[in-house]
């Protein structure tokens, strides 16, 4: 009795120093690569913190050229739990190695690859018309640019959130976005132009942003001026009637309308409309054609004005100036 005694007694410590925190790791254990074997559990819970938890908690910049785009690991759910990982390693046998598998949002890496790509992205620049009385020319196009394979970026940040030996620091890099229109394909596709000079007294037609015809015009006398800008065809009428305005130089024919083709009418052959009350016409005063006579219109010959009919749609561009 007095033997089983004495070996019970020595039994109960060697259990309980098992359990106690003074217990250290088995040698040769690794939690994720990181040698803790031989340290206690306040020893290697400070190794896990600072070679794991505290470089897994740094901010992850991608850079695109000069442009910097981060995000908080923790703000992206990322997380490690080093009580529970020393808590294996005090477990494990030696030579065992403890895996890290840091938690992660699953919507973390596609939020930061979006901000990446819209900071990236120029959108290219088409060539266009360049407006003149004379001459219509196309601008040069601009190339723009977007994110270069951005599924592999999107890879590349979701493990450098769950990694603690990865840097810090992705570049990414983008590539080239070619215009849909280019000074060859702009005058493929642009169609009748007209321009009016005020000062010149002359229209013009240009096709392809090439001059086909020009005009001696009549416009708008400098009380009644005819408008400057650019205006589309809103209207075409053949042989339009005139609704007179209720102005004074309208005299007693204020407020009546005078059927297409009537003596009296002077909207003659055709009308080309680019405003409520604007527009192209033939004029049965040639005398005027050359000067600023008309109430803001753009007076032609007949001859002239439909062969402008033939070639204007609705939507046809007129530059004035």
């Amino acid at each position: 009795m007095a033997v089983a005694a004495v070996l019970g007694m020595a039994v109960v410590p060697a259990s309980a120093l098992a359990a106690s925190p003074s217990a250290v790791v088995a040698p040769d254990v690794t939690v994720g690569d990181v040698p803790v074997g031989g340290l206690t559990r306040a020893q290697a819970t400070a190794v896990v913190r600072e070679r794991i938890a505290e470089p897994l908690a740094r901010r992850l910049v991608v850079a695109v050229g000069a442009k910097r785009f981060s995000v908080l690991p923790r703000d992206a759910g990322v997380s490690v739990k080093v009580g529970l990982l020393v808590g294996r390693a005090l477990r494990a046998p030696a030579g065992a190695r403890i895996a890290v598998v840091p938690t992660q949002m699953r919507s973390a890496a596609p939020k930061l690859l979006g901000r990446v790509r819209r900071g990236a992205y120029v959108a290219p620049r088409n060539s266009r018309v360049l407006y003149g009385v004379r001459r219509l020319r196309a601008s040069r196009p601009r190339p723009g640019r977007k994110l270069a394979k951005p599924a592999h970026l999107e890879d590349r940040i979701a493990s450098a959130l769950r990694s603690w030996t990865a840097p810090r620091l992705l570049r990414a890099y983008t590539q080239p976005v070619k215009p849909r229109v280019d000074e060859r394909r702009l005058r493929a596709i642009t169609g009748p132009i007209v321009t009016v000079s005020r000062a010149g007294r002359r229209a013009r037609l240009f096709n392809h942003l090439r001059l086909i015809r020009t005009y001696r015009v009549a416009v708008g006398q400098p009380g009644y001026p005819t408008p400057t800008g650019l205006f589309r065809v809103l209207s075409k009428v053949v042989n339009p009637a005139w609704s007179v305005p209720n102005s004074s130089w309208a005299g007693s024919l204020a407020g009546q309308t005078i059927p297409g083709g009537a003596p009296g009418n002077p909207l003659v052959a055709r009308w080309i409309g680019i405003t409520g009350a604007v527009g192209f016409h033939g004029t049965n005063n040639p005398w005027s054609i050359g000067g600023a006579a008309s109430h803001g219109c753009i007076r032609m010959y007949p001859r002239d004005v439909i062969r402008l009919y033939r070639w204007v749609r609705i939507g046809t561009p007129v530059y004035i100036r």
